[in-house]
């Protein structure tokens, strides 16, 4: 094989490893319905993603948005950076802001803003909402009216109503409710109920003891 038709095969690999790599992100995306193709009909969207009314994962396998998604009713996968939407249904991997109505997301790391909030499996941060519950191994630090942990949880709650269960960490609140023996936890409220604690039941303060 002659050296220029070495050098043609390599420059047409390389071409089409370029046009693989472009066509394989885009910097905006429109989703319009579940089982409709996104436009354009990328895995990776490094921008932005609008939702008109309803963002879905098309390729049902990770993709990912990194910076902003805009959406009525969010059901992508992989978001790192900002989502606002009126329903966040992330199902994992997700780093950022979510800033929505309601959210339920899975293995999220960062900051919820919602009336309801929901966090599980392995996630990690922080919980801003009317009710916020955390799940399975996650360390959240959780303010709302309803604060909810279970399941091998790590953090804080400062709200109205406490409500853990193996749980390690600090709950302030106007009654805080901590159950399984093997829960580690510290309480400041007008009523406060340890299975674990010094008293079952005490007011204005109380904490594990074994």
């Amino acid at each position: 094989m002659s050296v220029s038709k070495k050098i043609r095969l390599v420059l047409m690999a390389v071409m089409m490893t370029l046009s693989v790599s472009v066509f394989a992100w885009t910097p905006v995306q429109l989703s319009v319905w579940d089982g409709v193709k996104n436009i354009p009909n990328s895995k990776v969207v490094n921008g932005v993603k609008f939702g008109i009314p309803f963002s879905s994962d098309y390729w049902r396998t990770n993709q990912k948005v990194n910076g902003l998604e805009l959406s009525f009713l969010s059901e992508s996968s992989g978001i790192n950076g900002v989502l606002m939407a009126g329903v966040n249904l992330n199902s994992r991997n997700s780093n950022g802001l979510q800033l929505c109505g309601a959210n339920v997301s899975q293995n999220f790391g960062g900051l919820q803003i919602a009336a309801y909030n929901e966090a599980s499996k392995h996630s990690e941060g922080a919980q801003l909402g009317g009710v916020n519950i955390a799940e399975f191994n996650s360390n959240i630090f959780q303010i709302g009216g309803i604060n909810n942990s279970d399941s091998r949880v790590e953090g804080t709650q400062v709200g109205i109503i406490n409500v853990s269960s193996q749980f390690k960490g600090n709950q302030i609140g106007l009654i805080n409710t901590n159950y399984k023996m093997s829960s580690s936890c510290f309480q400041i409220g007008l009523l406060n109920y340890n299975e674990n604690g010094f008293f079952t039941v005490f007011p204005f303060f109380n904490y594990s003891v074994r």
